[in-house]
């Protein structure tokens, strides 16, 4: 009996430690799992590239309100007036901004504003469509130091001579370039097209007018070069009586080429403004050569070229009409375009029969008329600028690329 009384008490000492080891092991287990869940929580606060989840701050409404707010206090306009289009926080090279953007019924509006309530960036932009009274509310922002986009409206126009009834404006929009207020606008009339951009005082920064492809402009052109004063009084009085005028510099590039109105077809009649100065770039063809002018204020020509195109240029053994290529070149001393053919290959011990001509073209390099040629044989191709005395200035030539 006293053993098997010691046999049972043995068995419930061992039973209690065996329960007591499954307790323990239920407990570590319900740590282990459960100490994931307590510890691995989303981060409420999203990361930004470049800023540690501690450093962004959350969006804060307040902020981003204020920050509409300053962009209508800049406009001269009213939440009521507008519509909010976007309003969100960026982050710009670490620095926070808020990017803001609405509209009227007349115009866009967008504004990048510092952290601090600064305007770091603003555009206005008129709406295709709206009528001219809406872009009078944009002046507003500027108080006394920008004249605002309806004036720069007119600057243009008085610039060009004209009046708001004569010009279709197709933009009128106010921007900032390196913190300064500018303007561009850009209008046509039946024949001409017009780009301007205007400071924040009213001073014309950069201008270009083109006569558009299906004006009537280049069709009366003989019957204006008759008269020379009417001329500059039409097409040019924004540089008035230096200038020549556009229609002046269209008859000063045809008789430089020896060629009149009805010998050509325009392709190109605008002007331009190179460094504060005027200057016309007038292209046009004939059936067998390409013209390209650029003509000054005063009418002096300042750079030209001419190129056959490749049709005559292969058929240059028999065709003599090719000789009128060389009119463009009043000077005396130019050798000619078929002569300097000739001078390239007689240098390249071949004759025109040989090869095939991909280029010939007579170029003013420097106040100096030059002519670029390049040809080709079977197995060679060739390049030559010779000199309009005949002197070959450059050569070269290398095997063909049969790839």
């Amino acid at each position: 009996m006293n053993k098997l009384r010691a046999f049972f008490s043995s068995s419930r000492r061992t039973t209690a430690f065996i329960m007591t080891l499954t307790v323990v092991a239920i407990v570590v287990v319900l740590a282990v799992y459960l100490r994931p869940a307590a510890t691995h929580q989303p981060d409420p606060t999203p990361s930004l590239p470049g800023i540690t989840s501690s450093q962004a701050p959350a969006v804060s409404q307040a902020q981003l309100e204020a920050a509409k707010q300053t962009a209508l206090a800049d406009t001269g306009l009213s939440a009521e007036d507008v519509t909010f289009t976007k309003a969100q926080q960026e982050y710009d090279d670490g620095a926070l901004t808020y990017e803001v953007e609405f509209v009227t019924d007349t115009t866009e509006y967008e504004y990048k504003i510092s952290s601090a309530g600064s305007v770091l960036e603003r555009s206005t932009e008129t709406l295709a469509g709206a009528a001219k009274p809406q872009t009078q509310t944009t002046p507003a922002p500027s108080a006394g130091s920008e004249i605002g986009l309806e004036a720069a409206k007119q600057a243009a126009l008085a610039d060009a001579g004209l009046s708001a009834g004569d010009v279709t404006f197709t933009q009128a929009k106010q921007d900032l370039e390196r913190g300064a207020v500018v303007y561009e606008l850009e209008f046509v009339t039946a024949t001409t097209e017009y780009d301007y951009e205007i400071s924040a005082t009213g001073a014309v920064l950069e201008k270009s007018s083109e006569t558009l492809p299906s004006g009537a402009r280049p069709e009366t052109a003989p019957a204006q070069s008759a008269p020379p004063a009417t001329a500059p009084t039409q097409s040019a009085p924004p540089a008035a009586a230096e200038d020549i005028g556009l229609e002046a510099a269209k008859q000063a590039a045809l008789a430089d080429a020896g060629l009149s109105a009805g010998d050509v077809t325009f392709t190109k009649a605008k002007q331009d403004l190179e460094r504060g100065s005027v200057v016309y770039e007038v292209e046009f063809v004939t059936a067998s050569a390409e013209y390209e002018y650029e003509i000054s204020a005063a009418g002096a020509i300042l750079d030209k070229s001419v190129e056959t195109f490749r049709a005559p240029a292969a058929l240059a053994p028999t065709a003599a009409p090719a000789e009128p290529t060389p009119a463009p070149a009043p000077e005396t001393t130019a050798i000619g375009l078929e002569a300097a053919k000739q001078t390239a290959l007689a240098d390249a011990s071949l004759s025109v029969g040989d090869v095939t001509f991909t280029k010939a073209k007579q170029d003013l390099e420097r106040g100096s008329v030059v002519y670029e040629l390049e040809f080709v044989t079977a197995s060679t191709e060739y390049e030559y600028e010779i000199s309009a005395a005949g002197a070959v200035l450059e050569r070269s030539s290398e095997p063909r690329d049969w790839d």
